[in-house]
């Protein structure tokens, strides 16, 4: 038996809109280094790498740092975006297998034309 067309569609905006706030938080998460950076390079280090940093910045705990294990990789960033783009893809093919009838009962999603 086939799911409900409604619940259908609400699930994959549910999708959606989780994968939104992956990439969203992602995108935070870069900004911030780069925010910092910028801000003052000689107050920042990354942790979980070889090379080291200096005493002052390392045991500084106001200072800056970014993780290496949580930064994501170019392959990351493709994944979570081709991921964004599939949920995208099913809540258009969704809201579509919609009756009229239905369309009047739901939200429509801001992705949707």
């Amino acid at each position: 038996m086939s799911e409900d067309p409604i619940r259908q569609y609400s699930g994959a905006t549910n999708e959606l809109d989780i994968a939104l706030k992956n990439v969203h938080s992602m995108s935070k998460y870069i900004l911030s280094v780069g925010d910092a950076l910028s801000q003052n390079p000689f107050r920042f280090m990354v942790a979980n790498v070889k090379t080291g940093f200096p005493i002052e910045v390392t045991f500084d705990k106001g200072t800056p740092r970014l993780n290496a294990d949580e930064w994501p990789t170019a392959e990351k960033i493709a994944e979570t975006l081709s991921d964004l783009h599939q949920k995208k893809q099913s809540v258009i093919n969704a809201w579509h297998s919609l009756t009229n009838a239905d369309r009047n009962i739901v939200t429509k999603h801001s992705v949707i034309d």
